[in-house]
């Protein structure tokens, strides 16, 4: 299907009646023309052509509990994010495939569940996806890329509730601290940090030891670009020297 196809306006009965024309499970050319019907959903969503799609989140819900797909789910996250944001309490009837995908052994799975519980400012999913969050931090056993998208999604949930995000802050401190065996989670907790403290003026400025600064710096050759932009970005500001 050409761009241009997907990225014409639709009104939901044309594409409920694209997606009602094939068989769910059977074959792949149906598989096919579900996922072309389904983006163009998404296409119409960055038309800003709200008021059709939302009619269409039933059938959002229906292919998110049969489909295994990853694109089919994606979609799907991507639809309940969209919408989410502009009228929150509507998309709440997603909130168990949310965490069915939360609770899953997939990591791209978990981290797309945890940033569409993030991206909806309503509290149904900020008080699911803070549990989460606390949980991952305080276990700190659990993959790099999944813990770097909690920690990373504090700095969201810190308009929703900043003393709750702010009780977090000694625990990523720590994790600051200890050589880790994935020293860009370090910098992910650093950068957390520091936007925390620079976006709240009422907070003292956040600042780090020399010693702490050292063992940072020794750090970046397992460090990749962006990481390392971060973590000298952070340190130029943080690091007060005490002594000549």
């Amino acid at each position: 299907m050409s761009d241009q196809r997907v990225f014409s306006r639709y009104k939901a009965s044309e594409i409920r009646a694209d997606l009602q024309n094939v068989e769910l499970k059977k074959a792949k050319m149906n598989t096919l023309r579900r996922k072309a019907a389904l983006k163009k959903i998404i296409a119409n969503l960055t038309l800003g052509n709200y008021a059709e799609m939302i009619q269409l989140f039933p059938d959002i819900l229906k292919f998110w509990k049969v489909e295994d797909d990853m694109e089919v789910k994606r979609i799907c996250h991507e639809y309940t994010r969209t919408i989410g944001s502009i009228k929150p309490r509507s998309t709440v009837e997603s909130m168990p495939n949310i965490m069915e995908d939360l609770k899953s052994h997939d990591e791209d799975l978990q981290i797309m569940a945890l940033e569409t519980l993030v991206n909806i400012p309503f509290t149904k999913f900020t008080e699911e996806a803070f549990n989460f969050i606390i949980g991952l931090v305080n276990r700190r056993s659990t993959s790099s890329r999944l813990l770097k998208t909690a920690i990373y999604s504090l700095l969201q949930l810190d308009d929703w509730d900043h003393e709750r995000v702010m009780s977090l802050s000694n625990i990523l401190y720590e994790i600051v601290e200890q050589h880790l065996e994935s020293p860009s989670v370090q910098i992910a907790a650093l950068k957390t940090l520091y936007t925390l403290h620079d976006k709240n003026k009422k907070l003292e400025p956040f600042s780090l030891s020399v010693d702490i600064a050292y063992n940072l710096l020794d750090i970046i050759p397992e460090l990749n670009e962006w990481d390392t932009s971060s973590l000298l970005e952070c340190l130029v500001v943080t690091v007060v020297p005490t002594t000549h």
